[in-house]
């Protein structure tokens, strides 16, 4: 579940309509960190998500409640973020999240690739 927990919190930091096409996002929580690879599907409200052992999923992201949704094979949960971004994601950018099981965190882009 905390897999599917980070794909979902990572999503919102670049759903934004010009999106690039690869992101890399640092997921920290209190058990430690976790790197993700997202892909854009070219609508900017979803796509695929690789997980650090190389599982995949998808994810869709509602920009006007903050909320993203993700699915992997253990199973869907979704996430509220705190804001969500006004301009272009960059390298850098942070978001803080809460999950629909209550757990928190910071993800951070640490690589963009259009």
């Amino acid at each position: 579940m905390k897999r599917l927990i980070t794909l979902a919190a990572s999503a919102a930091l670049f759903t934004l309509p010009a999106l690039a096409l690869t992101t890399t996002v640092d997921f920290t929580e209190d058990e430690g960190t976790q790197t993700w690879v997202f892909e854009d599907d070219g609508t900017g409200a979803g796509g695929t998500a690789t997980a650090p052992d190389g599982t995949t999923g998808t994810y869709t992201f509602d920009a006007a409640a903050a909320t993203l949704c993700g699915s992997m094979p253990e199973g869907d949960i979704c996430v509220t973020f705190d804001a969500v971004m006004d301009a272009p994601p960059a390298v850098g950018d942070s978001m803080t999240y809460t999950s629909t099981i209550g757990t928190t965190g910071t993800a951070t882009i640490t690589a963009i690739v259009e």
